[in-house]
């Protein structure tokens, strides 16, 4: 027999000591805090019940797709706390935790409602409840099947199923197998269109408008490895000219399995335009295009590679492919070393040089993304 450990903790109100100790517990009811899903979606339920559904990987359908039974065996251990959930007017959430070993953890907190609300039927008012009850159901698959994406291979795989209700109570009602019927609507079309007309923020499932999620195939975050196409304009100093520039470009992005390190390689085509005045006291605009390659690596934010980051260690080499006027040598290079980012703005120190290093010349350059 496997042991079953049930930590249960009740919170009535919040003061700065509850606070501390919760942010204490809240490691053992959370994946660590590097950890991201791969899949999420929602499955609507009626009467404004939802359940949410978090995947380290697709294929762990395959060991965790019966709702049915683990809804009835975390139904099961809440009836050893119905007299610590019996006061409905309160919001209550539930935090259930199954561990590799199969012991399983219980945090029970309760919110009284700031102030009172009733539903008057005829001469007789009831007490009405305005918030709804969260059950997060949080488990490690013990024996996972093989992944069909690239996630880490050393962190366990977590699942997580959120259901948010009007009546914590009416949980054993969605025991009757319609929760797996939608699980297996699911399995056979999430690669199929989604509506994306998006409802409340959300893409629908064209075969059941009822399953929702927030990008297509229900991917919880931006894919770890892509190709993206890119614009921007451009000001920069060369020597004591001002110099104003657009880039075009493309870029393949490659993340590391935990999501953790990103390496970025690129190329962009980028016309200057330098302005001087002609033989005849005239000003003219000049053209000079360079066409240049980065390489870039950096920590991803939220284990999403698609997110900015403030800095980025890169460096940048330009070359000198279409030249007019006498502002460049021909075999002009441009040197590009390390970018401070700020959302979409980057400063970019670089130096200008011709041949092997000859005719140095340092600049700074502000690129604006879009």
């Amino acid at each position: 027999m496997k042991k079953c450990l049930l930590a249960l903790v009740l919170a009535t109100g919040i003061s700065g000591t509850g606070f501390a100790q919760q942010s204490k517990t809240d490691k053992a009811f959370e994946p660590p805090t590097d950890f991201s899903f791969n899949r999420r979606f929602y499955f609507e339920l009626g009467q404004g019940n939802k359940l949410r559904v978090e995947l380290s990987d697709i294929n762990d359908l395959q060991r965790v797709g019966n709702i049915d039974s683990i809804l009835a065996l975390v139904s099961k251990d809440l009836e050893l706390f119905k007299d610590s959930l019996a006061i409905k007017e309160n919001t209550r959430r539930v935090d259930h935790f199954t561990d590799a070993a199969g012991n399983r953890k219980v945090r029970i907190l309760q919110f009284p409602p700031d102030g009172s609300s009733f539903l008057i039927h005829g001469n007789e008012p009831a007490s009405l409840k305005v918030e709804q009850d969260t059950l997060n159901i949080l488990g490690i698959i013990k024996n996972p099947p093989t992944p069909s994406e690239k996630i880490s291979r050393t962190k366990p795989r977590y699942y997580r199923f959120s259901l948010y209700l009007n009546d914590l109570d009416n949980l054993q009602t969605y025991l009757d197998g319609r929760l797996n019927q939608k699980i297996e609507v699911f399995r056979e079309h999430y690669t199929d269109k989604w509506d994306k007309k998006k409802e409340w923020g959300r893409l629908t499932l064209t075969q059941d408008p009822t399953i929702k999620a927030d990008q297509p195939k229900a991917f919880a975050t931006g894919p770890g490895d892509y190709i993206g196409f890119n614009g921007s304009v451009q000001v920069q100093n060369y020597k004591n000219y001002f110099v104003p520039s657009f880039g075009l470009g493309a870029e393949v992005t490659l993340s590391n399995r935990d999501r953790q390190w990103r390496h970025v390689i690129g190329v962009n085509w980028e016309p200057q335009f330098l302005f001087a005045k002609d033989d005849k006291e005239q000003m003219q605009v000049y053209r000079n295009d360079f066409v240049s390659l980065h390489y870039g690596q950096g920590p991803v934010k939220d284990n999403d590679p698609r997110k900015e980051t403030h800095f980025t260690a890169i460096v940048s080499l330009g070359y000198l492919v279409y030249r007019k006027g006498d502002f460049y040598e021909k075999n002009t290079f441009r040197l590009g070393m390390g970018r401070l980012k700020l959302v979409k703005t980057s400063i970019e120190p670089m130096i200008y040089f011709h041949d092997f290093f000859r005719g140095v010349s340092p600049g700074l350059r502000v690129i604006q993304h879009f």
